[in-house]
């Protein structure tokens, strides 16, 4: 390609970057001697499927973006020198001649530095913003706002703090591309994308055209990801379409200490769900950036751990010991003191929280009915079928970043799983010299080793290590001769006997309701309904019925009161009667109530009876270890918690349909079969593959647990085992049509220490 002439005056050069939309090379303009970069364009239709008038309508649309792009007169905008049409192999493609800028885009910085300081990301932030507003005011929308497409090149001399200038590149390209995607008429080749799906505002995955406050969302999780050090939302691209559209992401402030309050609102305000709610303009946003710039003097909230998982720069732990120790066999985790856990500072006993978006209810399913799919839906199928296009195995993997701007190479292609079974001497050799136990108690022990099984067999698919899993029940085994061969346990390892423990030397990797889960415990759900009740639901006094011991509920009950609300406590009062507990509760006047304690279907009905607030179900008798659920017969309208994913209550229908074809209907409505299914295949994507005596090898497994990305999973979204052990997914569920029906999550953050 070097030494191309295009329309006899651009000689191509190195390519510089290629992605989706098209190659970038730096190319030498024999007219006026200077060295610019040309963008070709991939052609978004099957030229020769197409027409030859559809095919020139394609590129006056293309000549009238790049013409508008070219208008934009902005110190922060790439700019346009030209455009125009060459033919390559026979076929006329769009290019574009920019200026050739000399910098890192914002996807590099977060590579090479993690996250980058506030002020700093708020100098850029602010760039954009002109950049946006130069924009939108001649009537250009960028729609493809992501870390890829923005460049910052050598500091501004008038920028006293020297953070440099930003350039966006793409202007036109995006929007030019959007038109024919959603124009039915054109034959599309398939290949080309409508946006980053990280970056999407939630209108877009509704199927409606968006506006300029589209590229305002974008241009928060942007920030979010400069101060976090990550994108909003992680995981699948169908996890992370849900997630806009239903969830709130987790404070910046929850992962980087000393954040200013009026930073992590600016950010939380450009991501709002409703378009309404974010500043009015890209010049609005401007000025609230150089508000929050201003008020970063004044007090922020006591500073909070950060937490190491959320940040690339911040290295993980070094390898552990081969024999563990009750200190040293993983970071200790411990709850947070409430103060740690969040500020309260200046708020007024009995006054609503500070502004904070609500949690977006999850819509009770709706019945369903054959019917023509409409045209705003459509935008909502192409993308759908986009994403769909990179699924692969059980679940849906989520594509790599589009090299679309000067020197990014596009991410590898991810390894494709083979739906074949692999031969009797592939099972043999991909088995290995070591064992993976299945710690459970005796009644969970079957579906423990079913579950576990399942991720062996789809591991094996795709060519993972497959070892022996070995049952290791928790209650009267010795492991050392149950499994002489043992290098990990996955499971309830709640129960384990510590001498079965240290005799071993196994890794425990727990993915039960158990102190140093994997998966979320009684603290996390506590924390969670805590901060729900506060902070989405506005509650001031609750009327908490915990059980006798001084243990239960104890987190949620000091989690409320370091909210500021007024808490009454009851513990094993001796009622007479349900109707008794009900007139008390009534008498406190609250705005919630939560159980603590199962005392049957009579006392909820009670309650139901004279009280018509905010009721949470959270019984000691929690669901464990795959083992059945005990709330079922709970009245209608009351919530409970969870920390495990749910089939029953999952509104997503592709998620709940990939489950249950990887576990089978009956493993997968089992609590925590998922979380099971998948640390198995986290420890099944960091095995050792070489032989030994067994301590190099479970040194290795540790290293690679706590350093490497785990394999494709059902539903966890965290990288290694040190994430995973920081933050945690919690749900909210409510009581519908006896059923239990999601209507909020989060992930709640963890303390490491």
């Amino acid at each position: 390609m070097s030494g191309e002439l295009i329309d006899g005056r651009y000689e191509l050069g190195e390519r510089l970057g290629t992605g989706g939309m098209g190659e970038v090379y730096r190319a030498r303009d024999r007219l006026l001697g200077r060295e610019v970069a040309v963008k070709l364009i991939t052609p978004p239709v099957d030229p020769e499927r197409a027409g030859a008038d559809e095919y020139d309508e394609l590129l006056a649309r293309f000549t009238r973006e790049a013409r508008a792009a070219a208008a934009l007169d902005s110190p922060y905008c790439v700019t346009v020198h030209d455009h125009g049409t060459t033919t390559r192999s026979g076929v006329e493609r769009p290019y574009l001649v920019m200026a050739l800028v000399d910098g890192r885009t914002l996807e590099r910085i977060l590579r090479d530095e993690g996250r980058v300081p506030w002020r700093r990301a708020l100098t850029w932030a602010g760039q954009l913003c002109a950049a946006l507003a130069a924009a939108h005011s001649a009537g250009v929308v960028h729609r493809d706002i992501k870390p890829a497409n923005v460049m910052v090149v050598a500091p501004d001399p008038a920028d006293p703090g020297g953070h440099g200038t930003v350039q966006v590149l793409d202007f036109g390209i995006a929007r030019f591309a959007e038109e024919v995607a959603l124009d039915d008429r054109l034959t599309r080749t398939g290949a080309m994308p409508i946006g980053s799906v990280h970056y999407l505002a939630p209108e877009r995955f509704r199927g409606e055209r968006g506006d300029e406050r589209g590229d305002l969302y974008a241009l928060g999780c942007v920030l979010y990801e400069l101060l976090v050090g990550r994108p909003p939302y992680v995981g699948t691209a169908a996890q992370v379409m849900y997630n806009h559209l239903h969830d709130v992401p987790l404070r910046p402030s929850r992962a980087v200490a000393g954040l200013p309050p009026a930073v992590e609102r600016l950010v939380l305000r450009l991501m709002a769900a409703d378009p309404a709610d974010r500043p009015g303009d890209a010049a609005r946003a401007g000025e609230e950036i150089r508000a929050a710039l201003a008020a970063g003097a004044e007090p922020a909230s006591p500073a909070r751990p950060a937490n190491p998982a959320l940040s690339p720069a911040t290295p993980p732990p070094g390898p552990l010991p081969a024999t563990p120790s009750p200190a040293a066999s993983r970071p200790a985790r411990r709850p947070p003191s409430p103060a740690a856990r969040r500020s309260h500072a200046g708020r007024a006993p009995g006054r609503a929280a500070a502004p904070w978006p609500a949690l977006v209810r999850t819509p009770a399913p709706q019945a369903a009915t054959a019917r023509r799919t409409s045209s705003l839906m459509r935008p909502l199928a192409a993308a759908l079928a986009m994403i769909a296009a990179v699924a692969g195995g059980v679940g849906l993997a989520v594509s790599g970043t589009n090299a679309d701007s000067h020197g990014e190479g596009a991410a590898p292609p991810a390894p494709v799983a083979s739906s074949a079974a692999p031969s009797p001497e592939a099972v043999a050799e991909l088995a290995g010299p070591y064992q993976l136990g299945a710690a459970g108690s005796k009644p969970a022990l079957k579906p423990m080793v079913q579950v576990m099984e399942r991720a062996r067999a789809a591991a094996l698919r795709r060519g993972l290590p497959g070892p022996e899993i070995v049952p290791l029940p928790v209650d009267g085994s010795t492991w050392s001769s149950a499994a002489p061969r043992l290098l990990a346990a996955v499971g309830d390892t709640g129960e384990v006997d510590s001498d079965d423990f240290f005799d071993s030397g196994a890794v425990l990797l727990s993915s039960c309701d158990v102190p140093d889960s994997l998966a979320a415990t009684d603290y996390d759900e506590e924390g969670w309904v805590a901060q729900y009740l506060d902070e989405n639901r506005g509650a001031r006094r609750v009327f908490v019925r915990a059980g006798p011991s001084d243990r239960a509920l104890s987190w949620l009950i000091d989690e409320l009161k370091s909210a500021g609300m007024k808490v009454k406590t009851d513990r094993g009062t001796d009622w007479k009667s349900p109707a008794a507990f009900a007139a008390a509760v009534a008498a406190y006047g609250p705005d919630a109530v939560v159980m603590g304690e199962d005392l049957g279907r009579e006392w909820l009905d009670a309650v139901d009876a004279r009280f018509r607030g905010l009721r949470v179900f959270l019984p000691e008798n929690a669901p464990h270890c795959l083992g059945d659920r005990p709330v079922a017969d709970t009245p209608e309208g009351w919530l409970t918690a969870r920390g495990h994913y749910s089939v029953e209550a999952d509104p997503d229908r592709n998620r709940r349909d990939r489950v249950t074809k990887a576990l089978g209907a009956k493993l997968a409505a089992l609590p925590y079969a998922v979380e099971t299914y998948d640390t198995t295949m986290a420890a099944l994507g960091a095995w050792p593959g070489t032989d030994g005596d067994g301590a190099g090898p479970r040194d290795e497994l540790r290293t690679r647990l706590l350093n490497e990305r785990a394999p494709r999973m059902l539903v966890a979204t965290w990288h290694d085992t040190y994430e995973a052990e920081s933050r945690a997914p919690v749900w909210i569920d409510e009581r519908r049509d006896g059923h239990w029906r999601q209507v909020a999550s989060t992930m709640v953050e963890r303390y490491m220490g």
